[in-house]
């Protein structure tokens, strides 16, 4: 019999290595996938965990847990069991050994009827980060139907706040000029929560925005389909993270 101890310090050695892959829509018109695929010579166990965008949790189609454990070179696509919402999975590798490396290949699509015609978005990985901001100079056009796409991957409240500006600029007291919001947002996100925001109101652009929290995964999205409300990730926009 293997001792305690043994069986203890081997499990120890187990490493979570996790990813966001955000904005998998489930409606009358849309389906989502996602696709796990292990590039190694071994076995390789996932833990797929989703959340609608209230932050509840929610199973795999089809499959009677969220663990899955893959074959050599295996491929699989999985659904998440959502109905009218757009949701999101934090995927998670159990790497078994500090030697070892994380193997796993996960990718997304998203494909829409829109009147007849079949759409299809691929869905990209959102890094995680802790507080992020940003400040951006896009014109209220270049922006046009966008919408930056929040997640907090956290089990704590997020909170974070929004300056859509028409473009004057005041002081802010220190010799700095800043823009004057004509729409300001203080909210805060729930644990596991998701949100979109529009990236222009009234006519005038998102050009502040900042986070609190410690988990935090944004992607700003641009319409591929408007009659479907199908996005594709518009990565030219740049985040930044508050460092210690």
């Amino acid at each position: 019999m293997v001792p305690f101890w043994i069986i203890a310090l081997v499990m120890a050695q187990d490493r979570p290595v996790s990813v966001v892959l955000p904005e998998l829509q489930y409606t009358a018109h849309c389906s989502s996938e996602i696709s796990l695929h292990n590039t190694s010579a071994r076995f390789v166990d996932v833990d797929v965990v989703g959340h609608k965008s209230t932050g509840a949790l929610v199973g795999l189609v089809d499959r009677r847990t969220n663990r899955l454990r893959l074959r050599p070179m295996e491929r699989v696509e999985i659904k998440l069991a959502i109905e009218n919402d757009a949701g999101w999975a934090e995927v998670i590798e159990i790497v078994p050994s500090p030697r070892l490396k994380a193997v796993l290949a996960v990718s997304g699509k998203t494909e829409c009827v829109d009147t007849n015609e079949l759409v299809t978005a691929g869905r990209e990985i959102a890094p995680v980060v802790s507080s992020p901001h940003f400040a951006i100079d896009h014109s209220a056009a270049a922006l046009n139907g966008m919408v930056l796409l929040l997640i907090n991957a956290s089990d704590q409240p997020m909170a974070w706040t929004a300056c859509y500006s028409g473009g004057t600029m005041i002081s802010n007291g220190s010799g700095a000029m800043v823009p004057l919001c004509s729409e300001f947002l203080d909210r805060t996100l729930g644990p596991f929560q998701s949100w979109r925001l529009a990236a222009s109101i009234d006519g005038n652009p998102l050009v502040g925005f900042r986070a609190t929290g410690t988990a935090v995964a944004m992607q700003m999205l641009a319409p591929s389909a408007p009659q479907v409300r199908l996005y594709k990730v518009q990565s030219t926009i740049r985040f930044d993270e508050d460092r210690p």
